[in-house]
């Protein structure tokens, strides 16, 4: 909200926001190594906390609550137990196994998992194996965070995989003959 003087997490975080499209452009659908992708994990865990974090908006909402006694968050430094304890984060990139159907689909080789802890996929969504691509499998959103960086964001000018995945549907579609062009 601007209240605060400028310091150096605040710079952090400005550089982080900054260089976050040319980030995406470098990081996704490539592999780094295992050496550089675990720390690049660790550093953009907590490089995102600090550039995005929760929108003000919801911030205000919640020290609202908190001020009416509704929310404590005292129980956070571990002293005091709560009635209830709500966890409404989202696990990093590989931090939790994946859901049907894609656990059964990387079961059986239809999906690889990368260095970064996500389903690997091409520039068009299509899902990658280790022969090549999965034809006629597609994964797009929070299953390939890392393979494609900053799925998580609200902004729809820094990703193009729904709109290239639905041009290679209309374009296999056309020379399968399955589509009738439009006049």
């Amino acid at each position: 909200m601007g209240r605060r003087a400028q310091d150096s997490a605040w710079a952090l975080a400005e550089v982080w926001r900054r260089c976050y499209p040319q980030l995406i452009n470098w990081i996704s659908h490539r592999e780094l190594t295992p050496d550089d992708a675990h720390p690049f994990r660790q550093i953009a865990a907590e490089m995102e906390r600090l550039a995005f974090g929760p929108p003000a908006q919801n911030i205000g909402k919640l020290i609202t609550l908190e001020q009416a006694g509704i929310v404590s968050f005292e129980h956070m430094s571990g002293e005091v137990a709560a009635d209830v304890t709500i966890n409404a984060t989202i696990p990093p990139a590989g931090g939790s196994e994946l859901a049907a159907p894609l656990d059964g689909l990387l079961r059986d080789g239809h999906l690889t998992i990368g260095t970064m802890g996500c389903v690997r996929v091409d520039r068009n969504a299509h899902a990658l194996t280790r022969d090549g691509i999965a034809k006629g499998l597609s994964v797009i959103g929070r299953a390939t965070e890392g393979c494609v960086l900053g799925n998580d964001t609200l902004s729809r000018s820094l990703h193009d995989l729904p709109e290239n995945w639905a041009a290679a549907i209309v374009q296999n579609a056309r020379q399968s003959n399955a589509l009738e062009p439009s006049l």
